[in-house]
């Protein structure tokens, strides 16, 4: 279970680092180590199924990596999320100005009436 979540994890990791955002882009060091320790995650995984398939410890041990990388998930898809809003919002503001509306309220032209 631990390893197939990691191995989903491992798989936005590289689509992400593939992505063209600026944003995340700050952050792709961050994100390849992450890549490569889960690779090392997936391995140990695999060869403590093979040498202690039925230990207590074992399964205990499963169960917390399975905990860890769920949070690693979250933390990236929050970050993804944060990063979309931030270029979005930026996008906005930009075609705002090009527009001529700024950020105060430019209510001259009702008051004229």
């Amino acid at each position: 279970m631990a390893e197939t979540i990691a191995h989903s994890l491992m798989e936005n990791l590289e689509e992400l680092m593939s992505s063209k955002r600026d944003l995340i882009r700050e952050e792709v060091d961050q994100i390849a180590w992450l890549h490569t320790y889960l690779q090392l995650l997936i391995a140990f995984l695999k060869d403590l199924q093979i040498k202690f398939k039925d230990r207590e410890g074992a399964k205990k041990l499963e169960a917390r990596i399975r905990d860890v990388v769920y949070e690693a998930e979250t933390t990236i898809d929050l970050f993804v999320v944060n990063t979309v809003l931030k270029e979005e919002e930026g996008m906005i503001t930009k075609r705002m100005e090009e527009i001529g509306h700024g950020r105060s309220l430019n209510l001259g032209h009702v008051k004229k009436d």
